[in-house]
């Protein structure tokens, strides 16, 4: 126990040093109600959960704007996780550039010389010179607080003003786009397409419009979004993120047009793994995009037979539409199902959601040192390894799984009770020959052995009981623990399994026998 609470200490004492060694990412977001915010049933939009998950990783951003609160509520609004993640008004983290009811138009023009061409158009300020992007950003400026990147989710209003030309709106966030990067060439864009609408409220089943609007909101939707995406241009520090595809118009909107709080958080997080190809250093723990072609055999076809595309921002966009939702392992040091069996209080909450659990484990469960794979342990991997507390480029809650993810695995380090890279392909010819495994061959060759057996053991290793470490053997634990046996029958593969997850939530700490 005492072991165990100094290490704790030390960890929370890294993860300090780290944070404020670390440089501080500017962000603007800027768009209408759906960055501002809304009034509803739930208090902040996308910001507030993409600024909690930044705060749980100990990455160090600031949101920087000309506007903070939302349309309605002004700070010092109530944070509903106070507790948990204090500082959202306190650090100036609510500011922004998101505008209610806003079109591309009024972004750039200011809403008031707008509202004088469509009575219908919400009015702004009496000085439009102050209420438009050229001042926002020269009041940015000004103040020292220049963005690093610029997140946008605009154009919702331009699809339901039937006036407004789409094509215009396209023109518009070109300029939008051009008078950001006259500031500064170097400031990173990621636009997204727009979320979809839906026709009822999901509250009350009343029309939002009128009901013979939809099919044309649905076909300038997707008029804007195709354009949208045309625009990703990594070269010109200019990405776009795909919130449409994903988001579930009946799952995860409110009423019809803005996102509840699991809408926000997709959102958010969609925003986050985007920012990371600017930023590699605050990659998540769940996704290495060469782990998931290997781990992924279906994509490594595709790939060979120029059916998938070499661009790396596409294979984290599969990842995100496609492969969290399928529960595919994308990283060495997490199993979203080994995760939910290893994590039993999660069992509750979530179920087998896997989007649930992946969001969970990135935001919360990384943080907390949970086990995230039969092969990763957090807490021995620390204790067997303590050198790795004194390098601080692996400090922080993710600094072990990073290194194990970056060092560890390909060095044969052992992260788990359970399972070591070498003694698994020692253990299991077949295993090494189909891995390719020579203990003489170079770093490299080792390396991908050492990926690939891992690969093996999560998909195949874990049901059939093979031998993957000298602590453990499934069927020697079996043996010896006869009170197990009423519950688990060695002969059927996922009590094989049930056996390995007993022996580490359970077994070791009891000091049962297991080799």
């Amino acid at each position: 126990m005492k072991k165990s609470l100094i290490l704790i200490i030390f960890i929370f004492c890294s993860f300090l040093i780290f944070s404020q060694s670390s440089d501080e990412i500017k962000i603007m977001c800027l768009g209408d109600s759906i960055t501002d915010g809304a009034n509803l049933d739930y208090i902040y939009a996308y910001r507030y959960y993409l600024w909690k998950k930044f705060l749980t990783l100990g990455i160090r951003v600031r949101f920087v704007g000309t506007r903070s609160g939302i349309t309605g509520i002004e700070p010092p609004a109530t944070d509903p996780d106070e507790n948990l993640y204090p500082g959202w008004n306190a650090s100036g983290n609510c500011y922004h550039e998101g505008r209610g009811g806003w079109t591309t138009f009024d972004v750039l023009y200011g809403n008031d010389y707008y509202h004088q061409l469509d009575i219908n158009a919400l009015p702004g300020p009496d000085n439009i010179n102050d209420n438009r992007l050229e001042t926002w950003l020269f009041e940015l400026r000004k103040n020292d607080d220049l963005p690093d990147v610029v997140f946008i989710h605009l154009g919702t209003n331009d699809v339901q003003v039937l006036s407004i030309d789409i094509s215009q709106t396209f023109n518009n966030l070109l300029f939008i786009i051009q008078k950001i990067k006259q500031y500064n060439p170097d400031i990173k864009i990621i636009i997204s397409k727009i979320i979809p609408m839906k026709q009822r409220n999901v509250t009350d089943q009343s029309l939002m419009f009128p009901a013979e609007l939809y099919p044309m909101f649905d076909f300038r939707t997707n008029y804007l979004n195709n354009f949208i995406a045309n625009l990703n241009n990594p070269l010109e520090n200019i990405i776009t993120v795909d919130n449409f595809n994903g988001f579930d118009i009946y799952k995860d909107s409110l009423d019809g047009l803005h996102p509840n709080m699991c809408g926000a958080e997709k959102i958010a997080h969609k925003f986050y793994i985007s920012l990371l190809k600017f930023f590699p250093y605050i990659a998540p723990a769940d996704f290495d995009p060469d782990f998931y072609f290997e781990a992924n055999q279906d994509l490594i076809y595709r790939k060979l037979n120029n059916l998938w595309p070499c661009d790396e921002s596409q294979v984290v966009d599969h990842y995100i539409e496609h492969g969290i939702r399928e529960g595919r392992q994308a990283s060495p040091v997490f199993s979203v199902t080994q995760y939910f069996w290893l994590n039993e209080d999660l069992q509750q909450v979530f179920g087998l959601n896997t989007e649930q659990l992946t969001y969970h484990y990135t935001s919360f469960g990384i943080h907390e040192y949970r086990r995230s794979s039969f092969a990763f342990d957090p807490f021995y991997y620390l204790q067997k390894y303590p050198e790795i507390y004194l390098d601080p480029r692996y400090s922080g809650p993710s600094g072990a799984a990073r290194h194990w993810a970056e060092v560890g695995l390909a060095n044969s380090y052992e992260a788990s009770p359970v399972f070591n890279p070498d003694y698994y392909l020692e253990h299991n010819s077949d295993v090494a020959a189909a891995c390719g495994y020579n203990p003489d061959g170079t770093f490299e060759e080792k390396k991908s052995a050492r990926i690939k057996a891992l690969i093996h053991y999560n998909t195949f290793g874990v049901w059939e009981g093979r031998e993957a470490s000298e602590n453990f053997n499934v069927y020697i634990y079996y043996d010896l623990n006869t009170d197990l046996h009423p519950f688990f029958d060695i002969n059927k593969s996922i009590d094989r399994f049930k056996l390995i997850m007993h022996y580490l939530r359970y077994g070791r700490d009891e000091g049962r026998r297991a080799h």
